[in-house]
């Protein structure tokens, strides 16, 4: 099986199943779940590629509506419709959609098991003994039996063709057993060994089913707009990008990908990396801890933190307060839970680093854009007498352009004098400073500040600053990340030593939670002492070396070592892949 990073280097797939007959007919999708949604953008979607498609839903005269707005939108395409509810289906209905399907005028090669979801449940989350039964057998009608059934009986109309033929199924991150869903996730769980077989079974007899899960993220479809604190973004994209992902994962012999990007990079935090009692509290909405549920604040403010032998309490700014056995002061540079604990605020910490900074901010599209993803997306340090610094942003929705940010740093000690040059210059005067100083650079390197223009240039003096903690008290508080070892940002060294401490500060928080041991102080001070000492030994170091722009600075593992120099950061060239630009790239 391929590794599941690459699929995102791959072609595009998806052609390889359509295909025409001697009348001209294109090869047939059927969308089940295509009444709205990600079903409906899908369906648009495969006509868009040159698929006819048969869509499904439950609603006859909201079909009948789809697919008279896809029809107008893909004049050149057909389209069919067939209503059957799927959460309270019959032998009869499979056999009616079987029926459909052999009347087409040209070939099913797509079949997209995509109905599926929480609609038969009261509510979206729900104690798992609050489901009734009729719910329950609902629930697994709509996300199990239902594709199930339907894949056992179009099966063979796939197997008999010459050419490549697609069983798509829509999973769910809930296969893993979420909170709250308890019922959902069984469903999807169920779902997820079921493809995990019939892929292993279709390969085994060398059929031309190729089989895959896609696992699909939030989108903001129907049911996420209700919420009006959601909008689309960059973990919640619409039902047309997640579609766009959906069919640019196919073809390349996959079992089971996450098709959006950012969803699986935040898989890999949630799932890979945090302690799995901490993972369900997030998923949950609420962090869990020594059999106690605190419910997720938002907007609160701090304005006073008591701890004692008993516990830890946290007043808010709105006169409300929390409880726990232990705090985590995760809040940033800025950190409020540091100042409480070590009453110095954060201008008395922060030290200035020497470095007057130029900052940029520009679109690429084009053949400039996929250059510079060919570069990466880190930093240039060459020994020239100032430091370069690349960065992209983020990638718009449909893939074709990308935000990207540069920084041109020049050390400087009186960087922080109120005449500095910075201070009085006009956006073209650093512009033009920017431009003659990167002459330096090779042309490639160079390419990011030529098409920069004068408005996009940032006002303001970006003035770097860390922090060096040499001690912390020991007790019911405890700091991590930039709260603890805030460090400039060129190595990623703070992303790194953040991940180490959640890590580390995870273990600790599992050893401790057992029995009474959380009650007992002396047991917290001897295991948070642990980790304070590690944290400092290693975040101490790594803010020093942070200020050194170089890759030769020394690397620091989880135990506050010097990595070995094999482990250390060196400049290695990046694959040399085809970029192709779009969401099916």
């Amino acid at each position: 099986m391929p590794l599941p990073i690459i699929h995102w280097f791959y072609a595009p797939g998806l052609p390889k199943y359509l295909r025409k007959t001697p009348d001209g007919d294109a090869s047939w999708a059927l969308v089940t779940g295509a009444s709205d949604g990600i079903g409906r953008a899908l369906s648009s979607e495969l006509a868009a590629h040159g698929f006819n498609a048969l869509i499904h839903g439950r609603n006859e005269s909201k079909l009948s509506k789809v697919r008279g707005e896809l029809a107008a939108a893909h004049p050149q395409r057909k389209f069919r419709t067939i209503a059957v509810n799927a959460s309270a289906f019959t032998p009869a209905d499979i056999h009616r959609i079987v029926s459909l399907v052999g009347d087409l005028p040209g070939p099913l090669t797509v079949l997209i098991n995509n109905v599926g979801g929480t609609a038969p449940l009261s509510s979206n989350f729900k104690q798992f003994e609050s489901t009734t039964p009729a719910e329950m057998q609902a629930l697994f009608s709509l996300n199990v039996f239902f594709p199930l059934q339907l894949t056992r009986t179009l099966l063979p109309q796939l197997v008999v063709q010459q050419k490549p033929t697609l069983v798509l199924t829509c999973g769910s991150d809930a296969q893993v057993g979420q909170p709250y869903v308890a019922a959902y996730s069984g469903c999807k769980g169920a779902l997820h060994v079921w493809n995990r077989a019939l892929f292993a079974e279709q390969a085994e007899a060398r059929s031309v089913v190729e089989v895959l899960e896609v696992v699909v993220g939030p989108t903001y479809t129907q049911q996420l707009q209700k919420d009006p604190n959601l909008k689309a973004g960059l973990l919640i994209p619409t039902a047309d990008v997640m579609a766009k992902s959906i069919l640019a994962r196919v073809g390349h012999g996959h079992m089971c990908v996450t098709p959006y990007f950012w969803h699986a990079v935040q898989d890999v935090i949630v799932y890979g990396l945090l302690p799995s009692s901490m993972a369900d509290g997030i998923i949950a909405g609420r962090e869990s801890y020594g059999g106690c549920q605190w419910p997720v604040q938002r907007g609160k403010r701090v304005t006073s933190i008591a701890h004692d032998d008993n516990g830890v309490t946290v007043s808010f700014q709105d006169d409300t307060s929390a409880k726990g056995d232990i705090l985590v002061g995760a809040d940033g540079i800025n950190s409020i839970v540091r100042e409480h604990l070590i009453n110095r605020t954060s201008k008395q910490l922060q030290n200035i680093i020497p470095l007057a900074t130029t900052v940029g901010e520009l679109e690429l599209s084009g053949e400039v854009f996929k250059r510079h993803l060919s570069l990466g997306h880190s930093g240039i340090m060459p020994d020239l007498g100032f430091v370069s610094f690349a960065g992209l942003h983020y990638v718009s929705q449909d893939g074709l352009s990308g935000r990207y940010y540069w920084n041109l740093m020049e050390y400087d000690s009186n960087v922080t004098k109120p005449d500095h040059w910075l201070q009085t210059a006009t956006k073209q005067e650093k512009l033009d400073h920017a431009l003659k100083v990167t002459q330096k650079l090779s042309p490639e390197l160079r390419e990011i500040f030529e098409p920069t223009k004068p408005d996009q240039i940032r006002d303001e003096q970006h003035v770097f600053c860390d922090i060096e903690l040499d001690s912390l008290p020991t007790g019911r508080v405890v700091l991590m990340g930039d709260a603890a070892h805030a460090m400039m940002p060129i190595r990623g060294e703070g992303g790194y030593h953040t991940l180490i401490d959640s890590l580390l500060l995870g273990k600790v928080l599992g050893q401790l939670n057992d029995g009474e041991v959380i009650k007992d102080l002396a047991a917290v001070n001897l295991a948070i002492s642990g980790y304070n000492e590690g944290l400092i030994r290693r975040g101490l170091q790594a803010v020093r070396d942070s200020r050194r722009l170089d890759l030769n600075a020394t690397r620091y593992g989880p135990d506050g070592k010097p990595l070995a120099a094999h482990k250390g950061p060196t400049l290695k060239p990046l694959p040399d892949v085809n970029i192709v630009l779009g969401v099916e790239a």
